[in-house]
């Protein structure tokens, strides 16, 4: 598992002997971000994309009595 800021972080011999990878992200990162990974990957020898476990945020953050 590598922590990467964006696509420039990744290293080509990281992709060299894979045959899949997942991209997860936090509810803070950008979608720009990400996208910018799965085309960067997709360039570099991706043939696919799924998704999993993708998630709209539902729960309700309310603010406190005393605001």
């Amino acid at each position: 598992a590598y922590l990467i800021e964006d696509y420039s972080f990744i290293k080509k011999e990281w992709l060299a002997k894979a045959s899949c990878i997942g991209v997860s992200s936090g509810a803070s990162a950008p979608e720009y971000l990400v996208k910018g990974i799965v085309d960067y990957l997709m360039k570099n020898g991706g043939t696919g994309v799924s998704l999993l476990g993708e998630q709209k945020e539902m729960h309700p953050f309310p603010l406190p009595k005393n605001i």
